[in-house]
């Protein structure tokens, strides 16, 4: 739960495999930040009146797991920048849920954030 045990493998072979991808992964997103082409992954929700909603919430829960685990070096960021941050407060924390519930349209003010 808090990252401490290590993962378990079949084999050398499984772990390296799984190292390997993992490095793929992290190479692949370090690159399209560094040329500026970077997107977070969202679910694509069809809704019922034929338009489409992005659901942010587990990539939000997601980036706020990430940096509570290693809050250093993310303290400036939130301190100094809390408006690039609140989008992932309000969709990822049990606080921007309740915020967004008594919003009074709870629905339009997940759409925007």
């Amino acid at each position: 739960e808090r990252g401490e045990d290590e993962p378990g493998f079949e084999s050398p072979q499984d772990a390296a495999r799984t190292l390997e991808l993992i490095m793929r992964h992290y190479a692949s997103v370090s690159q399209a930040i560094r040329n500026d082409r970077y997107e977070p992954l969202f679910y694509l929700l069809p809704q019922d009146d034929g338009s489409d909603f992005y659901d942010a919430e587990g990539w939000c829960c997601g980036f706020i797991l990430a940096t509570s685990l290693f809050t250093e070096p993310w303290d400036t960021l939130f301190d100094q920048r809390p408006d690039l941050v609140a989008p992932m407060e309000l969709l990822g924390t049990e606080h921007g849920w309740k915020m967004l519930e008594q919003s009074g349209d709870e629905k339009r003010a997940t759409q925007d954030a």
